[in-house]
């Protein structure tokens, strides 16, 4: 198992939690934001879901994460540097792949379907890949190769975005040189024309317009956009902003975390070697 038996009682958790609660008060749900009722969770348009996030949970792993964004939950394992797998095409610079994994019951009241769940999870390692592919600095890697590992535990909304966030951290803490801390955050536009951040899965299923963006703030550049539905260039503009200063903000608590787990992770050192 690459997740390793640390991850086990996580994702039992996960599918007890995603089998709670009924299909039908989902659906309503899904029907208050067609009404324009107001968010299903009482969120406010420019308000993010609580995130919660750790480092290195896994010792198996060159560098691992958990990333939380309210009831949507990714773990990312990294593995290398290795050798580039039998086959691999030749490349005088570093490479690494992406692979994905769903949980029977990642999503509320809904078991997925097997084949509709592969197709998914091969189309989110491709967007995943290509977006570290722009991230990771692959030409100091020389020709080492990485497996980028994921279990996509809960899906409630934004799981490219929560995907990418746990994969960040996790690259961070194996010390992959990277081009910069990347983000990901969504943004859609309701049936009212009103802009929104961090939709769960009734608002994405409804929403008229759909932005999601991988982001570097520290270069200002995109590793990753994708809009999917109709919306005015106007709509889109906004959508996009709003995606972006979402990731800003995330991409601050990551940093932030990285340095505080570097520093405890520094400290453990040096009470080792007085030891």
């Amino acid at each position: 198992d690459v997740v390793g038996s640390a991850f086990r009682s996580t994702m039992a958790s996960a599918v007890t939690a995603s089998t709670s609660r009924p299909k039908q008060v989902f659906q309503d749900d899904a029907q208050a934001v067609w009404n324009g009722e107001g968010r299903p969770d009482g969120r406010s348009l420019a308000e993010a879901r609580a995130a919660d996030f750790r480092v290195g949970i896994t010792r198996a792993a060159a560098g691992s994460a958990v990333f939380t964004s309210g009831r949507t939950q990714v773990v990312c394992a990294a593995y290398g540097p290795r050798l580039p797998p039998p086959g691999a095409s030749y490349s005088e610079s570093g490479s690494l792949q992406c692979t994905v994994k769903l949980a029977p019951f990642i999503r509320l009241g809904e078991r997925a379907d097997e084949n509709e769940s592969v197709r998914e999870a091969a189309l989110l390692a491709r967007q995943l890949e290509n977006a570290l592919r722009a991230v990771v600095n692959l030409e100091r890697l020389g020709k080492a190769f990485y497996e980028v590992h994921f279990e996509i535990l809960q899906d409630n909304g934004g799981v490219f975005p929560t995907a990418i966030n746990a994969a960040s951290l996790a690259l961070a803490s194996a010390g992959v040189a990277m081009h910069g801390l990347v983000a990901g955050a969504s943004a859609y536009v309701n049936a009212k024309g009103n802009i929104a951040v961090d939709p769960i899965t009734p608002e994405e299923r409804a929403a008229r317009l759909l932005v999601t963006v991988g982001y570097i703030p520290s270069l200002d550049i995109m590793a990753h956009t994708e809009v999917v539905g109709e919306g005015s260039a106007d709509e889109t503009l906004q959508a996009l902003q709003h995606a972006m200063d979402t990731a800003r903000s995330l991409a601050s608590d990551m940093k932030g975390s990285l340095i505080r787990a570097y520093k405890v992770a520094e400290k453990r050192a040096a009470d080792a070697a007085k030891a």
